[in-house]
C-alpha cells in the first residue's frame, strides 16, 4: 500500500512540475482577484450555475513572459445546448471564442486579432491550439 502511495505522489508532483508557474504569489493572487471580478462583471454567477446558466466556470493563469492576466471561461446557457468557451487578456479584449453543440460535436469559433477583425476556426483543437500558450507561460 506504501508502494502504491508512493507512486501515486510521485506521478502528481512530476504532472504539476510540468504546469509550474513562474509568477510570484502575488502576480497570481493579483491575476485571481482580476479575473474573479471579471468574470462577475460579465455576468457569470460565481457559484458556477443560476437561473441563466447551467454551468459558468473561469481559469484565470498569470503570464509571467507576457506580464499580463488571462481568463478562460467556459459556460451553457440553459436557453441553449451550445457549450461557449472564451478566452480574454483579464481587463481588455477577448482574444478568442468556440462555441460547440456537444450532442453533434460541431462547432464555430473566431480568433479575434483587433479592430474586429478575426480569423475563423474550423475545430476545437485549433481554439485549444492557440489558447494553451497563453495559459502555460
Amino acid at each position: 500500500m506504501k508502494k502504491l502511495f508512493v507512486a501515486m505522489v510521485l506521478v502528481a508532483s512530476a504532472a504539476m512540475a510540468q504546469t509550474r508557474n513562474n509568477a510570484t504569489f502575488a502576480e497570481q493572487k493579483m491575476c485571481a482577484d482580476a479575473a474573479k471580478a471579471f468574470f462577475k462583471e460579465m455576468g457569470y454567477p460565481l457559484a458556477g450555475f443560476d437561473k441563466h446558466y447551467r454551468n459558468a466556470t473561469y481559469q484565470a493563469h498569470y503570464n509571467k513572459k507576457l506580464n499580463k492576466c488571462f481568463i478562460k471561461i467556459l459556460v451553457t446557457p440553459r436557453s441553449e445546448e451550445n457549450v461557449e468557451r472564451f478566452f480574454y487578456d483579464v481587463g481588455t479584449q477577448p482574444l478568442a471564442r468556440w462555441s460547440e453543440t456537444p450532442f453533434t460535436g460541431k462547432g464555430f469559433g473566431f480568433i479575434y486579432t483587433g479592430s474586429g477583425i478575426y480569423s475563423d476556426l474550423k475545430a476545437r483543437a485549433e481554439y485549444e491550439f492557440f489558447v494553451e500558450p497563453f495559459m502555460t507561460e
